[in-house]
Order: structure tokens, then C-alpha cells, then sequence
């Protein structure tokens, strides 16, 4: 299995990471006739009848831990969720009350000691790659729980054997989920944050290193001349309009601007007050990073927020974010 158990830190930290950019799970949502979704408000989960997937029980724990309604988002054409809850109780305690709701829903065939690790608790890297959510690090004030999902579907030993005796097999196909927890203690507030954030059972890691692609011109924001698409961050929360873009190419960032401020004044996008006079007043301004170059538009209640700055290789990045 040794395949499998190294390729598990790695996803650990990208979900880990989604925290801050965001990961999801399966999100129940009901299509309308207009092609709009919103969240549905049928308690499906409580359907005991129905065999619910390993990310449902996740999300059903999460409803029953305290979690806010979660956050759905497209990253790179992966959906992600993420959901937070606070509480009194020190993370060292809540990752007890967490796997326990765990081991009830069927995720984790045990709670695991935050003292374990893959080499004493040989059968905790089993729970890790079958669904389950077990403990990753622990520090005084702050634990990470965490687990993934084969892409075969794995629910036992020898069948995470037979995946991982596949000398073809590649790291990146081998997994199509996972699950990520982060609770952090605030001493000052004496409070704790927990951020949850998860994936779908259709997570494609290789879409997560590079889209080596162009982005469509009649999008909302095109691509910049001769880039490529980094990433792509977008909500798919009806009450929400929020995308974002990283390109990457060759031009220069002044080459740059020059097309985004032209493109978008032509598609009926206007330069804030707050832009133009931020550009007129830069030259005569030192700041650290200032060698970044930023726009701000507004169309109707969107505003948009371009920001260009180099990147590596000889080659500038360009981030665009649209918000209402």
C-alpha cells in the first residue's frame, strides 16, 4: 500500500488547503426550469431506505456537528463545498465529538487517538483511503482530521492492495475525492474555528496542476492574449456571483492592462473613481509590490477587480475576480 500512503499527504494538503480557496462534496440541488440551481429543501439524508454515498454521510455530519450551510464552488470544473462551525470546546475535544459522528454515519470504523499515526495504527491508512476522516497533525491549539477516496472505490484492505500493486497506475487517477477538516483554538477568544471542506466522488486531481488551455474570448473575462488558464474559482451559490480567473503568458503587464482596459471598456465595463485615480497617483507612490498592476471595473451592482504581477519562468500572471 505504500503507493496509496504516499499519495495521501499530498491530498491531505490540497484539501487542507481548499480551506482557503476553497474543496466540496456532493451538494443535493434541485435544477429549475430557468437552468438557475438552488439548494433543495427536501431532507433527502433522513431517507433511511436510500444508500447514501460516502460524501452525503460526510455532509449529514457535518448538519449534525453544527456546520453552516455549505458553499458550493467549481475549481477548475471540480466541485468543491466548504462549511465552518465555532465552538467553545478546544479542537483536542471536538476531534473526539467529530470522528465519533464519523464512526456513527459509517465513515471511520473507530475514533483514532490524535496521537496516532499510519505506522502504529497500521489499519488507520485503511479508514484514511476507504471515506474515513482520521487525524493528520495535532498541535496544542490546532488538529487536522482528513481522508480521501479511490477512484475504484476501494472499501477494505486487499482491495487498497490490488490498487496499489498496479505498477501502471498513476498517483493522480488513483484518487477521486477527499475530505478535509481544520480546527484551530483562538487562546484570545477562547474559541474554537472549524473549517470543513470536501470534494465530490468525480474529483479529477490532474485538472487541480495546470489547464494548459485558452480560455473561450466571449467570456465574461477573456483570457489574455497568448495566455494560458491557471485556474478557474467559481460559486455555484444562487445568491452568490463570484468567479475568479489566474492566467499566465508572455506579455507584458503595461501590454497587458492596455488589453484588459480596452476589452472591457468594449463589453460595457466602466473604470471606478477609486481605479483611475489609484493609476494616476501610482508613479508617485513606493509601496511593497509595486511592480503589480491593478484595475477595477463596475457594470451594473458586478464589480471587477483585475490584478497583474510577475510570475515565474519570465512569464506574468493575471488574476481576475468578479463579485457582486
Amino acid at each position: 500500500m505504500s503507493l496509496l500512503k504516499s499519495t495521501l499527504p499530498t491530498v491531505a494538503k490540497l484539501g487542507l488547503a481548499g480551506a482557503s480557496i476553497c474543496a466540496i462534496a456532493w451538494a443535493f440541488v434541485v435544477y429549475q426550469p430557468d437552468a438557475t440551481v438552488r439548494s433543495s429543501q427536501a431532507d433527502i439524508l433522513d431517507l433511511n431506505f436510500i444508500k447514501l454515498s460516502n460524501t452525503a454521510r460526510f455532509s449529514k455530519s457535518l448538519e449534525q456537528l453544527g456546520h453552516d450551510e455549505p458553499q458550493t464552488f467549481l475549481i477548475n470544473g471540480n466541485m468543491v463545498n466548504f462549511s465552518v462551525n465555532y465552538s467553545r470546546k478546544h479542537p483536542h475535544q471536538l476531534a473526539r465529538e467529530y470522528q465519533d459522528e464519523f464512526v456513527y454515519q459509517g465513515l471511520n470504523t473507530r475514533v483514532w487517538p490524535l496521537d496516532s499515526t499510519f505506522e502504529s495504527q497500521p489499519d488507520m491508512i485503511v479508514d484514511s483511503l476507504t471515506g474515513g476522516v482520521v487525524p493528520l497533525s495535532s498541535t496544542p491549539n490546532s488538529v487536522a482530521l482528513g481522508g480521501v477516496l479511490t477512484a475504484a472505490g476501494a472499501s477494505n484492505r486487499n482491495e487498497l492492495e490490488a490498487i496499489s500493486a498496479d505498477p501502471g497506475a498513476k498517483k493522480e487517477s488513483l484518487l477521486r475525492g477527499h475530505q478535509a477538516i481544520q480546527m484551530n483554538w483562538d487562546p484570545s477568544a477562547r474559541r474554537s474555528t472549524v473549517t470543513a471542506t470536501w470534494s465530490d466522488e468525480k474529483f479529477d486531481y490532474t485538472k487541480m496542476v495546470f489547464i494548459d488551455q485558452t480560455e473561450d474570448k466571449n467570456a465574461i473575462v477573456p483570457s489574455c492574449p497568448d495566455c494560458r488558464v491557471v485556474s478557474r474559482v467559481r460559486s455555484m451559490n444562487i445568491d452568490s456571483d463570484y468567479d475568479s480567473k489566474i492566467f499566465s503568458g508572455p506579455r507584458s503587464l503595461p501590454a497587458l492592462t492596455d488589453y484588459y482596459r480596452r476589452e472591457m471598456t468594449q463589453r460595457g465595463w466602466v473604470e471606478s473613481e477609486a481605479s483611475v485615480t489609484f493609476n494616476m497617483m501610482r508613479p508617485y507612490i513606493n509601496y511593497e509590490g509595486s511592480e503589480a498592476v491593478m484595475i477595477q471595473f463596475v457594470k451594473g451592482r458586478r464589480f471587477l477587480s483585475i490584478t497583474g504581477f510577475p510570475g515565474e519562468a519570465g512569464e506574468n500572471v493575471i488574476h481576475t475576480t468578479i463579485s457582486d
